[in-house]
């Protein structure tokens, strides 16, 4: 069972008959699953993916048809079911779980989900339009036009989620795709598009006749008026594109992802820069959180009502704010709670969710009646302490409150008549309290304190709390402290980044998490126990799953923030976290799953630089090889959680690169312990080593199958460039040493036709050779490619084309298609730093650059002598390899220690940012970043939510 868990239980049993089921159906019955399974997966916008029941006679036209064949392996393998009710057969997947583990299908399943959001937008649209008297400048044009209309038109055939419910009153058409109002809108639309291309062809009409009648001196007069219109408008398109860059770099380097996201999507409708279009698509590599605005200092402290419908707020400004957190996605603001003369430190709702607690700088503590969330009530101030009041805790049944300042003491107040509070005892410390926290059960208080220690108070008898055990942390003093539901276990966190997990039972430490480099403020359970969330000074939220308390493992981390994070609080169904920070802004983030924290992910688990990456055959495997002398396995079938299968161990020194070889089923890596190493990785989850290759006498730098698979060369810091023919891997032959001896050879590849071989030195040039007799490789030609070192080549799919990477920070195109007169067609400039590694799309239409300057450019190589910039994206860190997927939709990029996975569609990006990112971007910020331009937030805000009592 042990071992049944470790592999990932029945989450790892479903993913893996999935891709086992696909695996036997073959690669031309993919489309055909993928038209079965998605339209048994419901997507619900806050919910995410959840399984439905179709009718089979909806999904196949019978048995016999490749579609019921399909269907009937997916029922075989037990992933579909097929059941009989009145209305004929019913299909539904088997599991719920298998639209969640399976990452394939969660893939496919997100994108059905954009024509959802699409749908959504279209709704929320028409309906203002209705609302405002059909108001013109709500109709869409041009590409959101288009955008609607595709998204419309698809939706039946593929069986697209359905949007949002309609309101009464606003049923759907006929054919449940869209309402009425809906259609209008789309109509009003199309023909307000008609009648402004009907009013272009008529102004064409009517100069083309002008032009026919007018005399020399009127068409002088026009050509002249022309030019200077032409000469304003190249000026006025400068000047946004100037802009646009200047607006995408904000968006670039501000730590505030939410606020980023909405700056990249605004440069980008600008004007489409390169960019804007790579600081728009990096945001769906980073958390996106909604914003809550509206506070004006820092943010201290975030609550949940127990019905998880409302929120609330805590900051400096003196105030509390209630939230309508009804959904999620677009936080609305309600009541402000006012009345303190000092900041607001701590708040907490009341078992009923009528009564709120608040704790101040100013020495008290309040209690607010708060069942009309837009006019909270003050009931009572509770008097008493000589200093602020830092924490506030409710008892479970709600009688009972727990209050801790920085006098030294915690006292209990009865609160059962929350307008006649009434204090019950005071427990004295040594050290100041900085948090108190109730037990699940009301029968304990662990109290905190600054001096390191965390007192258990048996509390049945409120008058007389009794110090049952005192637990010290190593760490000194403790920040927070919080008890996991099940009440065996607690949370503490410190000022040196450290988590611990305390067995409440033995009173002794189990568990630390270590991970922040700031200290942490704040730390609380899911309502499942499962993950723990730590809000720290180091600008980030870490989660980390304590399913075994005694190893926690981090998940994931939120770093979308500016400033340092001073609180976190999960809602009651466990779906969203909300949290507090410095810069005065609430943030609400989508951690339905852990793992899946943004539409691209960061694979972090390496120790040491990243210095290669290779995607397999197929898209749905990544291999990466770092320093720290491993290579890992992802499945990136699903780029959101890019789940880590298994890690290449054995070499003694540093990996430099890694290879798969055509079929994907092998990878080749190399080593700076002078050995390149061949290994099956045909079961991505139990890799094998099949074989060492050994005859370098210093470091090999590099590492490739030829295009069938039967040979490998490989570059070492010997100066050597070797052949090898592994057919029979478990003993490779040394065939062939590639020309003289290159102490500063870098890199060789294979021609995709395998005849030739292309290598890169440090000295500038490049060598190409005719292998097609590999035991007598022979020089075909000799150029130089660059004043710099050659660090990276590659061919073209049709090999006519090699693309090299130089250390002068400029890649290049050259035209090799007849080797002895290899000439240059273009120079791809705009790197500050050396280009590390440069690789082709599969169809040879878009190349990727990747630079130590930490950015990854992508260029539009249609036409390989005229090479077009299309997309800049910022890294975290050096990037030393790059790789595209096959489809062309995914790349991939070492980044320092990490890879970092980005997409590549623009349509996409937009609705992630206008989906997560909550509040609109503020005048005041708009006036910051785009002075000058009109207030035109990019996610137009949406009409009033009503009250969430």
């Amino acid at each position: 069972m042990a071992g049944y868990r470790s592999a990932g239980g029945v989450a790892r049993a479903v993913a893996l008959s999935g891709e086992e089921t696909l695996r036997r159906l073959g690669a031309e019955s993919e489309p055909v699953a993928r038209g079965l399974l998605v339209p048994l997966v419901h997507v619900d916008p806050q919910a995410g993916a959840l399984r439905r029941r179709v009718p089979v006679a909806e999904l196949s036209s019978g048995s016999a048809s490749v579609e019921g064949q399909v269907l009937a392996e997916f029922v075989r393998a037990r992933l579909v079911t097929v059941t009989v009710a009145d209305g004929g057969e019913q299909a539904e997947l088997a599991h719920e779980a298998l639209v969640r583990a399976w990452p394939r299908l969660g893939n496919w399943a997100e994108t059905a989900r954009a024509g959802l959001l699409v749908r959504r937008r279209l709704a929320e649209d028409a309906e203002m339009w209705q609302r405002d008297g059909q108001d013109t400048s709500y109709l869409y044009t041009d590409d959101r036009l288009a955008t609607a209309q595709a998204a419309v038109a698809a939706l039946p055939a593929a069986s697209a989620p359905a949007a949002p419910a309609p309101r009464a009153g606003a049923p759907r058409d006929a054919s449940g795709a869209i309402t009425p109002v809906e259609r209008e809108f789309l109509d009003a639309s199309r023909r307000r598009q008609g009648r402004r291309s009907q009013i272009i062809r008529g102004a064409i009409a009517t100069l083309g006749l002008l032009l026919l009648v007018a005399t020399t001196g009127a068409i002088v007069a026009l050509v002249q008026n022309s030019g200077s219109t032409r000469l304003a408008g190249e000026a006025g398109a400068q000047r946004d594109q100037a802009l646009s860059r200047q607006v995408a770099a904000a968006a670039t380097t501000s730590r505030d992802s939410s606020l980023a996201s909405q700056l990249a999507l605004a440069a980008y409708r600008l004007s489409a820069t390169p960019e804007a279009r790579g600081a728009l698509l990096g945001s769906l590599s980073r958390p996106v959180g909604a914003r809550m605005t509206g506070h004006t200092a820092p943010v201290e402290r975030v609550a949940y009502r127990p019905d998880g419908r409302v929120a609330v707020t805590a900051s400096g400004d003196t105030t509390a704010r209630l939230w309508n957190v009804t959904d999620s996605l677009r936080p609305k603001s309600l009541g402000v709670v006012k009345g303190h003369t000092g900041g607001v430190l701590a708040v907490a709702f009341s078992k009923s969710g009528k009564v709120l607690a608040t704790g101040s700088a100013d020495g008290t503590a309040r209690l607010w009646e708060v069942s009309d969330t837009a006019k909270p009530r003050a009931l009572a101030t509770l008097k008493g302490h000589k200093e602020q009041v830092g924490a506030v805790s409710f008892s479970p049944e709600g009688n009972l409150l727990a209050t801790s300042s920085t006098d030294g003491t915690m006292r209990l107040w009865n609160v059962q008549d929350p307008a006649k509070p009434a204090q019950i005892s005071v427990v004295t410390q040594n050290s100041d309290p900085t948090r108190a926290a109730f037990s699940p059960d009301g029968r304990l208080v662990a109290l905190a304190s600054t001096g390191g220690t965390i007192s258990l108070l048996d509390v049945r008898t409120p008058a007389k709390p009794a110090v049952l055990a005192t637990l010290t942390s190593a760490e000194g003093a403790v920040r927070s402290v919080t008890f996991a539901p099940n009440g065996r276990y607690l949370a503490s966190s410190s000022a040196t980044g450290k988590v611990q997990l305390w067995d409440i039972a033995a009173t002794k430490l189990v568990g630390t998490a270590s991970g922040h480099s700031g200290a942490v403020d704040d730390v609380v359970f899911s309502p499942d126990g499962a993950v723990l969330a730590s809000a720290s000074a180091d600008a980030t939220v870490r989660l980390w799953s304590v399913e075994n308390p005694r190893e926690p493992e981090g998940t994931a981390t939120l770093a979308g923030f500016p400033d340092a994070v001073t609180g976190v609080a999960f809602s009651p169904n466990g779906q969203n976290l909300l949290t507090s920070a410095v810069d005065g802004v609430a943030r609400l983030w989508n951690v339905t799953n852990t793992s899946r924290t943004s539409p691209f992910a960061r694979l972090g688990l390496h120790t040491g630089q990243v210095n290669g990456v290779a995607i397999a055959k197929g898209g749905a495997t990544l291999a990466t090889a770092s320093d720290d002398e491993t290579v890992r396995l992802w499945n990136i079938s699903d780029p959101a959680v890019a789940t880590p299968e298994s890690t290449l161990s054995g070499h003694t020194g540093q990996v430099q690169s890694v290879a798969f070889n055509p079929d994907g089923t092998r990878v080749v890596t190399a080593s700076d312990d002078k050995t390149a190493r061949i290994w099956d990785v045909s079961e991505t989850t139990a890799p094998k080593l099949l074989g060492t290759l050994t005859s370098h006498t210093d470091g090999v730098r590099s590492a490739a199958f030829s295009p069938d698979g039967k040979m490998v060369v490989t570059t070492g810091r010997d100066g050597r460039t070797l052949l090898w023919n592994v057919a029979t891997p478990s003993s490779p032959k040394q065939v062939a040493t590639v020309g003289a001896a290159d102490r500063r050879v870098t890199k060789a590849v294979f021609r995709p036709d395998g005849r030739a071989l292309a290598t890169g030195s440090g000295t500038g040039s490049v060598r190409l050779w005719d292998v097609s007799k590999p035991a007598e490789p022979r020089a075909l030609a000799t150029f130089a490619a660059g004043t710099g070192s050659v660090l990276d080549l590659r061919f073209s799919r049709d090999g006519k084309t090699l693309a090299t990477a130089s250390s002068d920070g400029t890649a290049r195109l050259w035209d090799v298609a007849a080797p002895a007169s290899a000439k240059k067609l273009a120079d791809l400039p705009g790197h500050s730093a050396a280009v590390s590694a440069v690789a082709f799309s599969g169809d040879d239409r878009t190349l990727v650059t990747a630079s130590q300057d930490m950015t990854v450019q992508v260029w539009n190589v249609v036409t390989p002598a005229r090479p077009a910039l299309w997309a800049v994206f910022a890294g975290r860190g050096a990037s030393g390899d790059v790789e595209l997927g096959p489809d062309g939709t995914v790349l991939a990029a070492a980044s320092g220690s990490a890879a970092q996975l980005w997409g590549l569609n623009v349509e996409q990006a937009s609705a992630n940012v206008c989906e997560a990112s909550g509040t609109s971007i503020s005048r005041t910020e708009w006036a910051r970043y785009l002075p000058g331009r009109p207030y035109a937030p990019p996610c137009a805000a949406t009409s009033a939510t009503p009250s969430a009592n």
